[in-house]
């Protein structure tokens, strides 16, 4: 078959082969490269030779001619035309470069974040805050980069430092998130990361060392404070009373049920179980 340059033009005028057949169009410029046009008119880019293993020429689709622009079509007929020459059958490389691709993008920070949600943070008490500071903050900037190719200036400068001045504490911990994170995907030496980015970074360094805060309220701001609650609903109110009543983490409270507290004697006890 005669071979002719294959042009754009060219390609558009083609008319719909005789019914019932299908007509090829060979390049002139790459070896087995054409285009193939049935009885309907359908154009698709193909590319012929005699591929590793077998005895006979054979013809494989590139793609549709309105698909794919002539020059990339063009350029994967060459590609496909050097992987012959080596010996070597394009699908099974194609295959191959595929299957990397997938178990790359596996590896991503988005899709080993979604193993941490299930596997990690919802066994925690304080998972549900740690995801949702995740999924609002880190999760945007890092998820589709590689876990590998994060590095601790990265973190620095897109998560730490624009934090560090108006909100400190919350760049303590994101920063913290991050590394409960990475230290997980090493323990599990499936993801390829070996040491975390978080390591070398000195978060007291940047943001200061915690203060243990030492304010406490006077008589008088107590009495105000009881006063506000009152006026507060339920239960709001309540809560502000109880924690003034007893003085535990706010969270002791928040978290209570109904099966801690015993009302039935003459007076009232309430215990909080070890395992909170």
């Amino acid at each position: 078959m005669a071979r002719k340059l294959l042009t754009d033009r060219k390609i558009q005028s083609l008319k719909p082969a005789p019914e019932g057949k299908r007509v090829q169009y060979m390049d002139a410029k790459v070896p087995g490269f054409g285009v193939r046009v049935t009885d309907n008119g359908i154009r698709t880019y193909i590319f012929q030779a005699r591929f590793p293993g077998s005895t006979f020429s054979t013809r494989r689709e590139i793609d549709r001619v309105e698909a794919i622009t002539l020059e990339k079509a063009r350029a994967t007929a060459a590609r496909w035309l050097d992987l012959v020459k080596q010996g070597r059958d394009p699908a099974v490389v194609d295959k191959k470069a595929k299957e990397a691709q997938a178990a790359e993008r596996a590896k991503t920070f988005g899709s080993i974040m979604a193993d941490y949600f299930t596997m990690k943070l919802a066994t925690q008490r304080s998972g549900k805050a740690i995801r949702k500071r995740i999924e609002k903050n880190q999760l945007p900037i890092f998820k589709d980069e590689p876990i590998t190719e994060i590095t601790d200036l990265d973190i620095l400068a897109k998560v730490v430092n624009p934090r560090r001045v108006g909100t400190p504490a919350m760049a303590r911990s994101l920063f913290n998130d991050l590394g409960g994170f990475f230290s997980w995907v090493i323990d599990q030496r499936v993801y390829g990361l070996k040491v975390s980015p978080c390591a070398s970074i000195k978060i007291s360094n940047i943001v200061g060392k915690i203060v243990p805060r030492q304010r406490v309220l006077n008589d008088d701001e107590l009495r105000a404070a009881w006063v506000a609650a009152n006026r507060l609903p339920y239960p709001v109110g309540p809560y502000y009373r109880g924690l003034i009543l007893t003085a535990l983490r706010a969270r002791e409270l928040l978290k209570t049920d109904r099966r801690e507290w015993n009302l039935r004697s003459n007076s009232w006890e309430w215990t909080v179980p070890a395992e909170r």
